[in-house]
């Protein structure tokens, strides 16, 4: 069958035309942003939102690398059988000479006849968090080859300015629509379904009690809905016969078209998930066994070790050490003397000269004593040649 195209959804955008061919960044007034809230939600989240800034501005990045792990779960249906399986996982990398995190989500299962899975692969700026790209594709085959394939590419740039591109193609038919919305201009911040993978971890690291609201963009028809995080009370899961603690998060995406998404998730306390189930569906997805918790890595205190004084006669191997040495150099001396026994005689007739003659000028004596030996020295003798040079410079008068 031939794609066709259809040209009925027009490129929409938050930006106004100043020309047709400049784009300006339009505030919407109070008015319009007014009109906006009641169609999105008629109940006030203001204190959500502000939660949810204060939560997104403490966020530091020793929890957020606490946060970067794999996950997989299994997907089943109301009768236990297997009907899927859900990865996740959040890594840090390098691209293009910055810190990025990020996030892969594979989600397969079979709900019926019908099979439906997406995939999301998402990169934020590892400092801010803040969105750089992502790519979300999600698709339904059905027994009656009515599918459905749906991708949404969104990217922001360094203004702010989120641009999104969906191609949706059903039954042959080809649809394109453009969004653009600015993130510098909302009273909220605008998440994504990468941001969710991420903020639901955290929270369960920081052990979050309030409720969280962001904005995010409905791919359906480009207009900004609420998504609401809200707290579950903590309950007791049997996963492998082990009954552990769980906590959970309620997650309720508005839809400015319809009902709202509802989301349950439960988590240990290091933000590994559990338990996911959509409300209204049949699939259940959950982990086979128990994970093993990430603790956070206290590295041991440097050990201190306080300069003692050295007093080597109370360490035996120093003092034997001496005495090895000491015994060592007495037996080379003794063979040296034994060898030479005019040493002893020089030494000997000096000392008496000395004694007898007593002169006040030690040195000079000395030196005029030993000066008596030189003219029985050939100096010209290779022995004399191979004497160091610092023996000419002695001040016995020695040449």
């Amino acid at each position: 069958m031939p794609v066709e195209f259809s040209d009925s959804e027009d490129v929409k955008s938050t930006f106004g035309e100043e020309d047709k061919n400049s784009l300006m960044l339009l505030p919407p007034s109070e008015d319009e942003q007014s009109e906006e809230d009641d169609q999105i939600d008629p109940t006030d989240y203001g204190e959500h939102e502000m939660w949810g800034e204060v939560f997104w501005n403490n966020v530091h990045g020793e929890a957020v690398e606490l946060c970067l792990f794999e996950e997989r779960l299994m997907t089943s249906d109301m009768r236990g059988n297997d009907a899927g399986e859900y990865e996740a996982a959040a890594s840090r990398v390098r691209r293009q000479g910055e810190d990025h995190i990020r996030i892969t989500v594979e989600n397969r299962a079979r709900d019926g006849r019908d099979t439906m899975g997406n995939s999301l692969e998402c990169y934020l700026d590892a400092r801010t968090l803040n969105l750089i790209e992502q790519k979300h594709t999600q698709w339904v085959k059905t027994p009656d080859h009515r599918d459905m394939r749906k991708q949404v590419n969104m990217t922001q740039d360094e203004a702010g300015v989120v641009t999104v591109e969906r191609e949706t193609t059903e039954g042959g038919l080809l649809k394109r629509a453009r969004w653009r919305h600015s993130t510098t201009t909302g009273r909220t911040r605008i998440v994504t379904e990468g941001h969710n993978v991420l903020l639901q971890r955290l929270m369960m690291y920081f052990d979050l009690r309030h409720d969280l609201a962001y904005r995010k963009i409905d791919s359906d028809s480009g207009e900004l809905c609420r998504v609401l995080y809200k707290t579950l009370p903590m309950r007791k899961q049997t996963i492998d016969d082990v009954e552990v603690h769980v906590s959970g998060i309620e997650r309720s995406l508005a839809s400015p078209r319809g009902l709202p998404s509802m989301w349950q998730s439960y988590f240990l306390a290091d933000g590994q998930m559990t338990l996911m189930v959509q409300v209204g569906s049949s699939l259940v997805t959950q982990v086979e066994r128990v994970p093993e918790l990430i603790l956070k890595e206290v590295p041991d205190p440097k050990p201190h070790f306080p300069k003692r004084p050295l007093v080597w006669s109370e360490d035996m191997e120093m003092v034997s050490r001496y005495l090895d040495r000491k015994a060592a150099l007495e037996a080379d001396h003794e063979s040296y003397l034994r060898h030479h026994p005019e040493v002893r005689d020089i030494v000997s007739d000096f000392f008496q000269h000395m004694l007898i003659n007593r002169p006040d000028d030690v040195v000079g004596a000395a030196a005029k004593y030993f000066s008596s030996f030189a003219k029985h020295v050939d100096t010209d003798s290779g022995a004399d040649k191979d004497r160091p040079a610092l023996i000419s410079k002695c001040p016995f008068g020695y040449t």
